[in-house]
């Protein structure tokens, strides 16, 4: 949120960034998973999230010592090198699209180890598995919605030009917590990172732009900008 929050400052934006959601990690689930782990399984990471939590609950590098390591894009890659671990990343789509273009590059794991929300997309799961991969999904962490409704109802009322949602997840806590304050913005732009993330806004009757493939946090406010936002 901070590093979005500097680059819609640097657009010109004054941003507001009103949590919507809680991240709790599932640290006993992770000890299993890291105590089971065969010595032939890659490990893949599609959030920062996940390289974090597993760092809580085991030692990472001595995990990843004589593996491949998958990160979805540049800033879980980051993440990863923040913990000493050297993962490949797609180059150009920050998804699991691209990442499954980059096992196409690369070559595709025999066995992959999974860390990422205990809620989240199949899609690449169940490509990896039709095409013989043995995947291993392992709940990293939980996302929540946020206790405290008052910033984001805040945030509301202060009409903001655009309400940016980073997943559907956001989106469902977003519309939870609003309450009547959304009605103090439903003159404002509602941008959402895909249609599966516009969906809860636009059950509540709002008009939702989103880009017509899956992109990252920033690629979303390019797009927007660049079709004519703001």
């Amino acid at each position: 949120a901070e590093r979005l929050a500097r680059r819609l400052h640097a657009r010109g934006f004054a941003p507001i960034v009103a949590p919507c959601i809680e991240i709790a990690f599932c640290l006993e689930a992770l000890r299993q998973a890291a105590r089971e782990i065969p010595d032939d399984a890659d490990l893949l990471f599609t959030s920062a999230n996940g390289v974090r939590a597993l760092a809580a609950a085991a030692d990472l590098q001595a995990l990843a010592a004589g593996r491949r390591v998958f990160a979805v894009g540049e800033k879980t890659r980051h993440v990863c090198a923040a913990h000493g671990l050297d993962a490949l990343a797609p180059r150009a789509q920050a998804s699991q699209e691209g990442l499954w273009a980059l096992f196409e590059e690369v070559g595709f794991p025999n066995r992959l180890w999974f860390f990422r929300a205990r809620e989240g997309r199949d899609w690449l799961v169940e490509r990896l598995r039709d095409r013989g991969v043995q995947v291993r999904l392992v709940p990293a962490y939980e996302v929540r919605c946020a206790r405290d409704p008052r910033p984001v109802r805040e945030g509301l009322r202060m009409r903001p030009d655009v309400v940016l949602v980073a997943s559907r997840k956001t989106a469902e806590c977003l519309m939870m917590l609003a309450g009547e304050a959304l009605d103090a913005a439903r003159a404002s732009a509602f941008v959402a990172i895909s249609e599966n993330a516009a969906r809860p806004l636009a059950e509540r009757g709002l008009e939702v732009a989103f880009p017509p493939s899956p992109v990252s946090v920033e690629a979303m406010l390019d797009w927007w900008l660049e079709k004519g936002g703001g």
